[in-house]
């Protein structure tokens, strides 16, 4: 019983739950999130140029094009390239000024990018991580150029006027304000609630077990633990990645379940799992939680900031130092040779 409740709760950490779109997309965390919304941004310029176009020129060219393709590591960017002479003239505008954009953030910050990154390899997110972690030092220009742009990310964002209007008063920092955003859920405009839906829609077309969720769970409903009950049902039919990430999330459920199971029977024993209810009731009593509790809870979160998108299968490390796709290897599963593909 405590492995379903614990992996329902680890998941509603790792992913956010009821706002996911909110928690799970930096740009949508808007102006009270720098360091995340700085990885965000640099990623979207450096490495992404096409992304904001995505959400609205191009969406109709994605969907006649690309609607395939699985979204993350840059595929729906290249799909884009490839049908270049295609595209809606409205697509290939966007497109133009996004590289435009993108050619003077990387004049601003090339000087920083040749300082104190000339030696790490592109890919797996590794150049954003650099200056990220130079953030502090990055020179006046790049500094400049990373505000602006980080203004012009969420301008416009049709969410930006609901945090305003409901939630101007909440204080920031904890996800005070997502929480009030979701308090007003109610109330929020139309155009902000389709933005959340299809995040939340973008979202189940991503991820390491998106095509088997596709393959075999299609009809399920959400909620409850169907989904997981579903792929679970299908184990031996899985695909390498949804098993790795299978087996990633059930060592992190044991270890959560040793640090934090005291704390889940003296404060939620009779909470109902499913809907973020489990994660609400340790929020609810954050005060009183453990310290050791508090602290994987916290860990968790990090590693899911930290997490580079697409590598982090081969680079992992359990507690006895050993990566996630060595085990795969020690098991004979097909495919855990396989390198992550590079940003496009």
């Amino acid at each position: 019983m405590f492995l379903k409740k614990a992996i329902v709760f680890f998941i509603i950490i790792e992913n956010g739950d009821g706002f996911s779109a909110f928690k799970r997309r930096p740009e949508m965390k808007l102006k009270d999130t720098l360091p995340t919304a700085f990885t965000a941004l640099l990623a979207c310029v450096l490495l992404c140029p096409a992304a904001r176009a995505e959400e609205s020129a191009c969406k109709a060219d994605i969907e006649k094009f690309c609607k395939d393709v699985q979204p993350s590591e840059g595929r729906i960017v290249k799909c884009l390239r490839e049908h270049e002479a295609e595209l809606s003239a409205e697509c290939k505008t966007k497109g133009e000024e996004l590289k435009d954009r993108t050619e003077g953030f990387k004049e601003a910050c090339q000087a920083d990018l040749d300082k104190f990154c000339k030696d790490i390899q592109p890919g797996e997110g590794r150049l954003v991580k650099c200056l990220k972690e130079r953030q502090a030092e990055l020179s006046g220009t790049c500094t400049q150029k990373i505000a602006e742009e980080k203004e012009e990310f969420v301008k416009g964002h049709p969410c930006l006027a609901d945090m305003e209007k409901l939630c101007k008063d909440a204080e920031k920092g904890e996800g005070r304000k997502l929480k009030c955003m979701k308090e007003h859920e109610a109330e929020l405009s139309p155009e902000c609630k389709a933005k959340i839906a299809d995040r939340k829609e973008e979202m189940k077309k991503s991820g390491p077990c998106a095509a088997d969720m596709e393959k075999f769970c299609k009809g399920v409903q959400q909620g409850e633990g169907r989904v997981m009950d579903c792929l679970r049902s299908h184990e031996v039919e899985l695909s390498t990645e949804c098993r790795a990430r299978g087996l990633e999330i059930k060592e992190k459920v044991a270890e959560f379940k040793e640090t934090c199971q005291a704390d889940l029977d003296k404060f939620c024993k009779d909470i109902k799992q499913g809907e973020g209810r489990l994660a609400k009731c340790l929020k609810e009593h954050q005060a009183e939680v453990s310290g050791p509790c508090k602290a994987k809870i916290a860990e968790v979160k990090e590693e899911r900031q930290e997490k580079i998108k697409g590598g982090r299968m081969g680079k992992m490390k359990d507690k006895r130092g050993e990566t996630l796709r060595g085990r795969m290897k020690k098991k004979g599963m097909k495919g855990a040779g396989a390198q992550p593909a590079d940003e496009n």
